[in-house]
């Protein structure tokens, strides 16, 4: 599952990268955009101003740190409910409308190009916003398939704020695939079983597992099952059979299995 995950991403991300000019305080290291369902751009353009505005009123500086907290706190706000938003595509399989509804946002709400790059397990997408009176934000989104974590980062200069959302991801663990009725029976007897039914109404036995217990009963590979206790394998359904073996098989009971060899019927008990 892993790797078709990342194979998706990695076709996403190789459409045309655009260039931006993009700074660091720290190297991106776990990180892709959560649904902007709610209107992120409008709300970090009202922080930013709300924050520009009462610095630019000659507010002192205990009241300008105070203001620049608050602004933080704001956008670690935001920053959380992005990488939660960003948690839940991604664990719902809607990686793809994940990156979609990141693009559209960065070009239509934000007006910017963004900057796509996988490597090293990390797909990310970020944009620098400049907002033209010296104040400029840096925005992250990205998923880490060595981690499993994903992580909004938002930073905000010249006010030296930088807050980071980080989720973790947990996958459906891929499930095995579903044994045939004439499989469960094997499993149980420690045979395989041909699928199609012989003309004698039964199952051959392609192969007995070696030390299991019909192995140690004495059944043999080209032997025809034909009945176990006394239900016939002609006459009943092999789901039937398989619901039988099991209840006999949790209380450790012996079972009778009839099978057909050079065409003589032989009948072998079997410890469960």
């Amino acid at each position: 599952m892993k790797k078709a995950y990342m194979l998706c991403c990695a076709i996403l991300l190789s459409a045309n990268i655009a260039s931006a000019d993009v700074y660091y305080a720290t190297p991106p290291t776990v990180y892709v955009q959560p649904d902007p369902s709610y209107q992120t751009g409008e709300a970090i353009g009202n922080l930013l101003g709300n924050l520009i505005q009462g610095i630019n009123q000659q507010a002192s500086a205990e009241k300008q740190r105070k203001q620049i907290e608050e602004a933080r706190n704001n956008f670690q706000e935001l920053a959380n409910e992005e990488a939660k938003s960003m948690k839940h595509m991604i664990e719902n399989g809607q990686i793809e409308e994940l990156w979609y509804q990141l693009e559209k946002f960065i070009y239509s709400t934000e007006m910017c190009n963004p900057v796509k790059d996988v490597s090293g397990g990390i797909m990310s997408m970020s944009y620098l916003k400049d907002y033209g009176d010296g104040s400029k934000m840096y925005r992250e989104y990205a998923i880490n398939t060595n981690t499993n974590q994903c992580r909004c980062i938002i930073k905000v200069s010249p006010y030296d704020i930088e807050v980071v959302g980080l989720e973790d991801l947990v996958f459906p663990k891929p499930q095995p695939p579903q044994m045939t009725l004439t499989q469960a029976v094997g499993q149980y007897l420690g045979i395989v079983t041909s699928i199609e039914k012989t003309p004698e109404g039964g199952f051959t036995i392609l192969d007995v597992v070696p030390g299991g217990l019909s192995d140690f009963a004495g059944v043999k590979t080209g032997d025809i099952l034909t009945k176990i206790d006394t239900y016939s394998l002609k006459e009943h359904d092999i789901d039937r059979v398989a619901a039988y073996i099991a209840l006999r098989y949790r209380q450790k009971q012996v079972i009778k299995a009839t099978v057909l060899r050079d065409g003589k019927p032989h009948v072998i008990q079997i410890q469960l």
